[in-house]
């Protein structure tokens, strides 16, 4: 242990809190310096013109402008700049959103909808199109960028609210050395530092007057003045051995409730005395983190605080990063692309010095051809005379030599081959060819153009990576600090992805992620628990939704073009991505117009024979009920076999009305008429119903005539109209009876 260590190991409290701070800052200041330094060149170069001449080096600079041969021409061609906007810009056209899936412990796909659209109104509130671009900018100019992650309360209420702020400079950020990540998920510490109006500072403080120093932990870095003050929120880890336990639950009422798992340290102490070594079934030691915050104003902490979360919330996007022998070193796009600019710059500068210096008279004239002739001379260059008159002879005779045009001045092949090169070099060092600018090439099919824009978006696709890296980050800490922030009951506000807006009701007590109820004013309500389930955040890198509107609707365009008639079937949806008012109206009335088997419903025809089906199931139903109610007025033995009669024809109703719609109606309607009628016993009415064979004693094959009541109870109507009662002691015979017998 060093003697600083041990210094802080003895102190307590505040003391303690900064003495650490300061600490950690300085190992990060020594660990970060070499990196700063070079971000902050990088940044310059980025941002060059001829005013500042930051793409010169100083010695350069000065030795032209103070040439005792005359002032040279210091030029500043920034290209550089150029070559950064083709990968920014593409940042901001396609900016990765967050995509959350659900992976366990009760999640569902409704409730990472909704968790989804709470981010992004969160997105929208924080304006964190800002945050992002602003990072990513400093990520491809000069190698890091940070977004950071906050909370506040809402103006008048006691509801609180997650932002994603912006990061005006990356330099006064610093996170843990030791970290692994490139998100800086493992973090155990950071410092966000701030320069503040003394003014404001002092309202929000005023116990601080007189007593606060200009920067906290002395780092001023020469950006202090007397009308500010900088402050440094600290954000550390706090570890602390505890337990995890599974154990058997005393108050189970079922299997489900059987074992309990719970933090030992959340566990009363009355009820950690009751429980017996045997409820425990396993256990596990961790280390519990909590992250403390701390804001500190030269060397006082003037406010304090538990975060909420779990992650450090400052998110570094990282352009390139690597440690050679224990140096730091972070580059962007600039870095590369600095040597071939400075050529660049210097080719040009002394090209034009070099024409600068030619001569600008434009004719050699001996003395005396042009006497009296000026007029014309002066204006052969503005004029389109048909002739130009010279003196040809002197006075005393003597033939003059006509002037001679000279060549105008023209500069050297090796300053035009100079940046002819230099340019190569800036393309060839930054990956980056004509065609990612738009420019004339020497590709002449339009594959060959869009193989090589490929290469060049490959040559800089880590940029979009690494920032979807540190959003996807962002979405982590956001699902973290969620159940903290939304804690009690209330209604909000999400925001779907085509921009629409949806109020849910946020319950931290259901007992499920998402479910829907109906409310007082007959509307369904979304319910939605962020405490139930476990969620996966990624980054979807893709266009804008706005930019797949675009594109959805020139899709459209290109096939209703090809096949008119396909209007009918897609127009609705076609007229969904347009942009101009009166789009959804017009999309509303082609719906109507869309064929149902278009949409998977049923044809014409076919809703036709389904309205026959119903007529004709409702007719089964009825019979069905009717060969029931036969069914139960039976009462001895011998009429089991109509009872199976009567099954075996229930069941052939079925039959027939789970056929009907492969067999058809037409086919089907004379089937089940005809057994209808000889389940009703109508076939029996016309001249071909025989009466029973024999009189009295005298067997019958007719066994499904209705039961008759009266005026012989019990007996059977015949066609012949007599009665007929089953001969108990004969199966299958029957007694003629009259009535009153």
């Amino acid at each position: 242990m060093t003697p600083e260590e041990t210094a802080i190991e003895v102190m307590s409290g505040d003391e303690q809190i900064i003495a650490l701070g300061k600490a950690r800052w300085q190992r990060c200041k020594d660990y970060e310096g070499t990196a700063q330094q070079r971000w902050l060149a990088d940044q310059k170069f980025h941002w060059a013109d001829p005013d500042n001449g930051w793409q010169w080096p100083n010695y350069l600079w000065n030795m032209r402008r103070d040439d005792p041969a005359g002032y040279k021409p210091r030029l500043t061609v920034n290209k550089i700049r150029s070559h950064n906007l083709q990968i920014t810009n593409d940042q901001k056209q396609n900016k990765p959103g967050i995509k959350i899936s659900p992976v366990g412990d009760d999640a569902t796909f409704e409730a990472a909808k909704i968790w989804m659209g709470l981010v992004r109104h969160i997105e929208r509130i924080s304006k964190a199109t800002v945050a992002y671009s602003t990072a990513g900018d400093f990520q491809v100019q000069s190698g890091l960028g940070y977004i950071r992650v906050d909370w506040d309360y809402i103006p008048n209420t006691f509801d609180k609210e997650i932002y994603i702020r912006r990061v005006r400079n990356p330099l006064n950020v610093f996170l843990d050395p030791d970290k692994n990540e490139v998100d800086g998920s493992d973090a155990r510490f950071g410092f966000y530092f701030d320069d503040t109006p003394r003014v404001d500072f002092l309202e929000e403080f005023p116990w601080m007057k007189g007593k606060v120093g200009e920067a906290a932990f002395g780092n001023s870095q020469g950006w202090i003045n007397q009308d500010h003050i900088r402050q440094c929120e600290y954000f550390y880890k706090e570890l602390k051995k505890d337990k995890l336990v599974l154990m058997r639950n005393p108050d189970a009422e079922g299997a489900a409730d059987k074992f309990v798992m719970a933090r030992w340290s959340k566990i009363p102490a009355k009820i950690r005395a009751q429980i017996e070594p045997g409820d425990i079934i396993r256990r596990r030691e961790f280390m519990d983190e909590t992250i403390r915050w701390v804001k500190i104003a030269g060397n006082d902490i003037v406010d304090r605080g538990k975060w909420p979360g779990r992650f450090v919330p400052l998110v570094p996007v990282v352009g390139e990063e690597v440690e050679i022998d224990g140096i730091l070193d972070r580059k962007g796009h600039t870095r590369g692309m600095k040597d071939a600019q400075r050529m660049y710059n210097f080719w040009t500068s002394n090209a034009v010095e070099q024409v600068a210096l030619q001569t600008k008279a434009k004719w050699f004239v001996p003395v005396g051809s042009t006497e009296s002739l000026d007029a014309y001379f002066k204006t052969i260059n503005t004029s389109n005379y048909p002739y130009v008159p010279i003196n040809a002879f002197d006075n005393e005779g003597r033939q003059l030599p006509a002037p001679v045009p000279i060549d105008p001045p023209t500069m050297a092949d090796g300053y035009i081959k100079g940046m002819m090169v230099a340019r190569e070099e800036l393309m060839m060092v930054s990956g980056q060819r004509e065609e990612n600018f738009g420019q004339p090439t020497n590709a002449i099919s339009s594959v060959a153009i869009d193989q090589r824009q490929r290469k060049g978006d490959q040559a800089t696709y880590h940029y979009i990576d690494g920032l979807a890296t540190a959003i996807r980050q962002v979405g982590n800490i956001i699902l973290d600090l969620a159940p903290h922030i939304y804690s009690r009951k209330q209604v909000r506000q999400i925001l779907a992805e085509d921009g629409s807006e949806q109020f849910i009701q946020i319950d931290p007590y259901s007992d499920v992620a998402y479910a829907e109820e109906k409310g007082p004013d007959d509307k369904t309500w979304v319910i939605f628990n962020p405490r139930v389930g476990r969620y996966w955040v990624d980054s979807d890198i893709g266009p804008s939704y706005a930019t797949k509107r675009q594109e959805a609707w020139d899709a459209f365009v290109q096939i209703t073009t090809a096949n008119q008639q396909l209007t009918t079937v897609i127009g609705d949806l076609m007229f969904r991505n347009a942009d101009f008012p009166g789009a959804n109206e017009i999309a509303d009335r082609l719906k109507n117009m869309v064929p149902p088997e278009a949409t998977g419903g049923p044809s014409a025809a076919l809703q036709a024979a389904q309205a026959q089906n119903k007529s004709l199931q409702a007719l089964l139903v009825e019979m069905t009920e009717k060969l029931a109610q036969m069914e139960l007025k039976t009462r001895d033995q011998g009429e089991r076999r109509k009872i199976e009669q009567q099954d075996a024809d229930t069941r052939r109703l079925k039959e027939i009305g789970n056929a009907q719609e492969n067999i058809g109606d037409e086919a089907i309607r004379p089937i089940l008429e005809k057994l209808l009628k000889e389940l009703l016993g109508e076939q029996r009415v016309g001249p071909e119903a025989a009466a029973p064979a024999g009189g009295e004693g005298e067997e019958g094959d007719w066994q499904s005539d209705p039961i008759v009541e009266e005026p012989v109870p019990g007996a059977r109507l015949a066609p012949d109209g007599q009665h007929y009662l089953p001969d108990e002691s004969r199966p299958g015979k029957y007694l003629r009876v009259e009535p009153g017998e």
